[in-house]
């Protein structure tokens, strides 16, 4: 009705009014929206103007759900969706016969994000022939009543699921399950176009059969389920396949960044340099593996986010120091460290220890030029694990690290970390979620070159179309 009262709003309705994302939380959003979108036998102006629609809607009636596939069976061809997130894509497209179908007829979407996916999203995806730049899928049902439908095989496999979009992809990830059929499977799908790479997988993956189908990947993004206590031979395992493979097929060229584990890198036997690289939760029993791993890889810009009780190791300050990483570490430029606490450390750490430790390790890195350091106190307030940013508990009382870094001068650390370093040209230290303290950052030197900004490589696909 506001569309009616001027020709401005009537032609342009959809990109004035509409939300920056239309959050369609239910049956009657859908039909809502669908009415907006067609207004009138008339006007398909808004159909020209870009959306960006999450649905999240857990289920539809018959009616709902006929009423959404004949939408898109008639109008897919002309909607354009700069992003279309779908939060429990196989509850919806169960709801009614034909909705993959439909969804396939989309003509353009920028970023699909597809959760709670299994064999009907797999189908939507073999019907699309339309343009779809990035894809994230997570293959994780749920319920037992969904998760008993489906095997995990290689339905779940990027390279046969995604196969009809190879031609207009430029990044993909999620989480797919179990991904490695045989090799005669992958037999003429290449994806030329992806350059970014994510993929968490039960078990590591075949590096020669990724490097294949993804042959220009520029950033590669690697985690797995493998319990690395219980497990530590699946790693070896895969590490030896993948380096005689790779002996013979080579990996991938423009590789540029990685993040993953010092065991992801070690099960997939790279033997490449890349620019960047981010070293998720490194734990004191792999740092004979990340040594390895920055032999090869030979970083110019590395970051590693640590818990405070792996700072604190003897073994931690010497990882930069040993005499036979000095031609390892000569290419790096830039060093963050993330530094993360858990509740057991608000009786067991030595907070003044930790700092000794820290400026130890990086005093050894000889030729460093960018150094950010990041303490996360958030975990200090509670008494025990398994807790998310968002979950509300009580506080325990102000324990003696709290107390600690509550009157830590971060000017002084700061300073001290420039007196060991002398090649530094910038250190930057920020402390956040701490009680009693507001958020602060201390930086010295010169501006941090982009490169090497605090969320750079967090923000590495905010350049991919």
């Amino acid at each position: 009705m506001m569309m009616k009262t001027s020709k401005l709003l009537y032609l342009q309705g959809a990109k004035l009014l509409l939300s920056e994302m239309v959050i369609l939380r239910s049956e009657d959003d859908i039909v809502s929206f669908i009415a907006f979108m067609l207004g009138g036998p008339e006007n398909l102006d808004r159909f020209r103007h870009p959306l960006k629609v999450h649905i999240t809607a857990e289920f539809l009636s018959p009616q709902g759900a006929a009423h959404l596939r004949d939408f898109l069976f008639d109008y897919g061809h002309m909607l354009l969706f700069r992003v279309l997130a779908i939060a429990h894509a196989e509850q919806i497209l169960a709801t009614g016969p034909y909705l993959p179908e439909a969804f396939a007829e989309i003509d353009f979407i920028g970023r699909l994000s597809l959760r709670e996916a299994g064999l009907l999203v797999r189908a939507m995806f073999q019907e699309m022939r339309n343009e779809v730049l990035n894809v994230t899928v997570a293959f994780e049902l749920p319920t037992l009543k969904w998760r008993g439908r489906y095997s995990d095989s290689y339905q779940n496999n990027p390279i046969v699921v995604l196969a009809p979009l190879c031609n207009t992809l430029y990044s993909v990830s999620g989480t797919w399950g179990a991904t490695n059929p045989t090799r005669d499977v992958y037999e003429g799908i290449i994806f030329h176009g992806v350059v970014s790479l994510q993929l968490h997988t039960r078990v590591p993956i075949h590096v020669r059969h990724y490097a294949y189908a993804f042959p220009n990947v520029v950033d590669l993004d690697v985690s797995t389920s493998v319990d690395e206590e219980e497990n530590l031979s699946v790693y070896q395992d895969w590490h030896d396949r993948n380096s005689t493979a790779q002996r013979v097929h080579g990996s991938w060229p423009r590789l540029d960044y990685f993040c993953g584990t010092a065991l992801d890198w070690w099960a997939l036997a790279l033997e490449c340099e890349v620019e960047r690289m981010e070293m998720p939760d490194l734990l004191g029993r792999q740092f004979a593996l990340f040594a390895e791993q920055l032999r090869t890889a030979r970083p110019k810009y590395l970051v590693i986010d640590v818990g405070a009780s792996t700072v604190v190791l003897e073994e931690f300050g010497t990882l930069f120091r040993q005499p036979e990483k000095a031609s390892t570490l000569s290419r790096l430029a830039a060093l963050r460290l993330d530094i993360s606490f858990d509740p057991f450390d608000r009786h067991e750490l030595d907070p003044s220890s930790m700092l000794d430790m820290l400026v130890v390790a990086c005093a050894g890195a000889a030729q460093l030029q960018w150094l950010q350091v990041s303490l996360d106190c958030w975990r200090l307030r509670f008494d025990y694990n398994g807790l998310h940013r968002d979950t509300p508990m009580e506080d325990v009382p102000i324990s003696p690290p709290e107390v600690f870094f509550q009157k830590l001068d971060l000017h002084a650390l700061a300073r001290r970390l420039r007196r060991e370093i002398p090649t530094l040209r910038a250190v930057s230290v920020r402390m956040r979620s701490l009680r009693g303290r507001e958020p602060d950052t201390v930086h010295l030197g010169e501006p941090l070159p982009p490169d090497a900004e605090w969320d750079r490589v967090d923000q590495h696909l905010a350049e991919i179309p």
